[in-house]
């Protein structure tokens, strides 16, 4: 079982929602012609809401997992209920996006709910200046700052750090309740140094504590795991740790027994 552990049904244009049944009905087009067999889909507030995703599960339950999102800068408290009213499975935060750090005592407090709840965690690590939000706020420093904070939690860093790549490597092997997803990058640094590197990093910190994803739309579910299957060949992964990296790490984390079984 391959699971694309890191998509959205929205874009960032203004007309996202106006799109995003279209971009979900493509989602499921393009794993039905591609060797994927389920996506999460992970929401950001406020382009999407919990029931959006949640009415995209219910479309399609045996082909998406649903995280939840929240506005962390108001309703952290609120979140429970829809997790609980719609079944999701884990936590989506944009630390850039939502213009909030992963230490900030609201993201430490809802980290730790989660934590109680069993649900991981998920954070954006792919480092942008914007004039908006400090970019020191969205390094890998900060999310090894939460993991610190909250040793009981399952983080996932997204997009493998970035260019920040090392950073986010280095951290990950400190922090044992650090998850790397591999989505985006593999893709973008495609033919680039940092190729190299990502070989390297996914090999040496191990199948067991690295997701793959792609995020779509913005990379195609085809290009992201021709890209990524071409990788763990590279470096000689065996049978075993293809299936950890393309599914069962991601489901050694999320809650529910369902979720589980490959």
């Amino acid at each position: 079982m391959i699971i694309d552990a890191h998509t959205h049904i929205y874009s960032y244009s203004e007309s996202a929602r106006k799109e995003k049944n279209t971009l979900l009905e493509n989602l499921i087009n393009s794993i039905n012609n591609s060797k994927v067999d389920k996506a999460v889909i992970l929401p950001i507030y406020p382009q999407v809401s919990n029931e959006d995703v949640a009415e995209a599960c219910q479309k399609y339950p045996n082909k998406l997992i649903g995280f939840a999102s929240v506005n962390p800068l108001k309703d952290v408290e609120n979140f429970e209920d829809d997790v609980r009213k719609y079944g999701l499975k884990g936590i989506k935060i944009h630390p850039r996006i939502q213009r909030i750090s992963p230490i900030d005592k609201r993201i430490i407090k809802l980290t730790k709910r989660a934590a109680v709840l069993n649900l991981p965690i998920l954070l954006d690590c792919f480092p942008q200046v914007d004039a908006n939000f400090p970019i020191n706020e969205t390094l890998p420093e900060k999310i090894g700052e939460l993991a610190q904070k909250v040793p009981e939690a399952k983080i996932i860093m997204a997009h493998a750090g970035g260019y920040k790549l090392w950073d986010a490597f280095f951290i990950a092997r400190a922090n044992p309740n650090i998850y790397m997803d591999f989505s985006f990058s593999i893709s973008y640094f495609k033919d680039s140094s940092i190729e190299q590197d990502l070989c390297f990093v996914l090999k040496k910190l191990g199948a067991k504590r690295c997701i793959y994803g792609s995020d779509y739309p913005e990379i195609s579910l085809e290009q992201s795991l021709k890209y990524a299957q071409e990788m763990v060949e590279n470096i000689g992964f065996s049978d075993e740790e293809k299936q950890y990296f393309f599914g069962k790490t991601l489901l050694s984390i999320l809650p529910f027994e369902q979720y589980k079984e490959i």
